[in-house]
């Protein structure tokens, strides 16, 4: 249903909120009425830690901060064209999104070792306050998982016999690329000895490129926010996110994103996040970090910036900058050069752009002095006969200077450098075929046989 519209008022569309679709201790979703593709989400105040509901607790802003801090998030993220459920907040607890098929896996990205990482790879440990940096960032699959089952992507629930009391919910998949999934324990070092069973991939998703799509989409939206928070002179450690898949909008990143989903510390390298109620239990100290974050994300945002061609641009410094425009936050601007004080010029771009910018200088080459009271970088633009790989290079150095405080140009830059970013992450400590092809009774290089390995793992899904 729709409010009358005002003069000088934009359309507001009121939403009827139906029926309970799914509540957790953290959020309700509810569908919307006559409109069965989009969903309410609405916040609780309810804090939770280490998987155990003795351990949850509740303070009266907590809906508020935790709404206010996704919505800043996946409104940045979509202004950075990644593909968000989120469509518009319509109260202080309450956004409403795209429907879709939640994934049933959380996808973690991490630049630093930190938390369970460290308990499955303990050699990453570092004494003192900082952890392990990873020059590339990583990403983890994990299946989620309830009293040690999962749902499958048809709705069929498969029990996985594993022991929430020995931690076992929610196994990291050590193999994600693969069609057959091998589930370790998520707080083990992954070896032979810790595998919790087997799952085939197409119940949970419909093809490996799926895996691909997350992991690229999951390493960009780290990097986007990385920048975001470290311009704020915050360092992002790690976070987890969800995926859904919609009929009309395809793979999304759905759910939430806020001070619960991630590892956050200041420029003091003091811990901002739900860590410090993990640590501590529930203190003023807990509730004022939330609401303080809350508040900064709303500075999460992309630079206006500029690549001005100044002068008169070959055919291949246009194409440069068309090579350029794809990325968000970045406008491409034309200068004429003319004789005399171009003051009057730069400070209109100074102005304007607050965010900075680079100069394509296109004139003559000993003119381009002239400009140089502007203090943003000038490049000489290529002419009309440039060196082999001078479009590149050019490319490649005016993408790093917007990088600076531009998130968009900086997990652009981040992604094209990443090795990893043609194949998922995670390669098994075995070879799968190797178990398929082995004998019973044939000792694998990880010292089981295949008959051990089925009985202590297998044969518990």
């Amino acid at each position: 249903m729709l409010t009358p519209k005002k003069p000088g008022e934009s359309k507001k569309i009121v939403y009827d909120v139906g029926e309970v679709i799914a509540e957790g201790k953290t959020k309700t979703i509810s569908a919307i009425v006559d409109q069965p593709d989009l969903v309410m989400i609405t916040n609780k105040d309810a804090i939770t830690a280490h998987d155990n509901a003795q351990f949850t607790r509740t303070f009266d802003s907590k809906a508020a901060s935790a709404t206010a801090t996704t919505v800043n998030v996946f409104k940045f993220l979509k202004d950075c064209s990644m593909n968000v459920a989120f469509v518009e907040q319509v109260g202080p607890t309450q956004f409403v999104a795209n429907k879709g098929e939640m994934i049933p896996l959380e996808v973690v990205a991490r630049r630093h070792a930190v938390g369970s990482m460290l308990k499955r790879d303990p050699e990453l440990a570092r004494e003192g306050d900082i952890p392990y940096r990873f020059t590339n960032v990583r990403v983890e699959f994990f299946l989620k998982t309830k009293d040690g089952k999962f749902t499958d992507r048809h709705g069929e629930v498969h029990d996985l016999h594993l022991d929430p009391l020995k931690g076992e919910e929610d196994p990291i998949i050590a193999n994600p690329g693969d069609e057959t999934w091998v589930l370790h324990h998520p707080k083990m070092p992954i070896s032979a000895e810790t595998i919790l069973g087997f799952v085939q991939a197409d119940l949970v998703v419909c093809t490996s490129e799926e895996i691909k799509i997350m992991r690229d989409m999951t390493k960009q939206a780290f990097l986007l926010l990385e920048k975001a928070w470290e311009v704020l002179h915050h360092t992002l450690i790690d976070f987890k996110i969800e995926f859904a898949w919609g009929a009309e909008n395809g793979l999304m990143i759905a759910d939430v994103i806020d001070n619960d989903s991630w590892r956050l510390r200041d420029g003091d390298w003091q811990e901002q996040s739900k860590e410090v109620f993990r640590q501590n239990g529930l203190t003023d100290e807990v509730v004022a970090k939330y609401a303080r974050i809350a508040t900064l994300s709303e500075l999460l945002r992309l630079p206006k910036q500029a690549l001005v061609l100044w002068g008169e641009p070959t055919e291949q410094d246009e194409t440069l900058a068309t090579m350029c425009a794809f990325i968000d936050g970045l406008n491409i601007l034309c200068e004429e050069e003319v004789e005399g004080d171009k003051t009057e010029q730069v400070n209109n771009l100074l102005s304007e752009y607050r965010g900075g910018g680079v100069i394509l200088y296109c004139g003559p080459e000993n003119e381009g002095s002239v400009i140089d009271d502007i203090l943003w970088p000038i490049f000489v633009g290529l002419g009309e006969d440039p060196e082999e790989n001078a479009a590149s290079d050019k490319f490649s150095g005016i993408v790093t200077v917007l990088a600076i405080n531009n998130p968009a140009a900086y997990a652009w830059m981040e992604m094209i450098n990443d090795p990893d970013i043609d194949y998922a992450d995670g390669d098994p400590v075995y070879d799968l075929e190797e178990i398929e092809e082995a004998k019973n009774d044939e000792v694998l290089d990880h010292g089981m046989t295949k008959k051990e390995i089925v009985e202590e793992a297998g044969n518990r899904g």
